[in-house]
């Protein structure tokens, strides 16, 4: 079944209000930075019995894909981030890769490559390119 009611919020009566989404967001962004230490842990609907304690590095799943949608939003306007998540993913680069049977070094998703990525657009240099 795509859809199961007892896994959402019911709609309530409340009309829309921008203020209450910039709040949510906010409260979301402070929860995730609170919550970073080297990176994120896995949620656990995401586990398998494969996967280890390890926090993830790239994009898909992993603490790169976090930064990328932290910093989205406070470009856009909705969030001031309180950590600079550069050196993290300096770091990335040179953690043993998350998905080594993925083709680790050219992956945008499970590699280097995601990981550069975001690193590019926070700190454009030539390496990254």
């Amino acid at each position: 079944m795509l859809f199961q009611p007892e896994a959402h919020e019911a709609l309530t009566d409340e009309p829309w209000s921008a203020e209450s989404a910039r709040t949510a967001i906010a409260s979301i962004v402070a929860d995730a930075e609170s919550s970073f230490g080297d990176g994120w842990p896995m949620h656990p609907e995401d586990e398998d019995d494969d996967a280890s304690a390890a926090q993830l590095r790239t994009v898909y799943l992993g603490g790169a894909g976090v930064v990328d949608a932290l910093h989205r939003l406070a470009r856009r306007g909705f969030v001031e981030l309180r950590r600079n998540y550069v050196p993290y993913l300096e770091r990335s680069l040179e953690a043993q890769p998350d998905f080594p049977d993925q083709d680790a070094e050219r992956s945008l998703w499970m590699g280097e490559t995601g990981i550069r990525l975001v690193l590019q657009r926070l700190v454009p240099s030539h390496a990254n390119l």
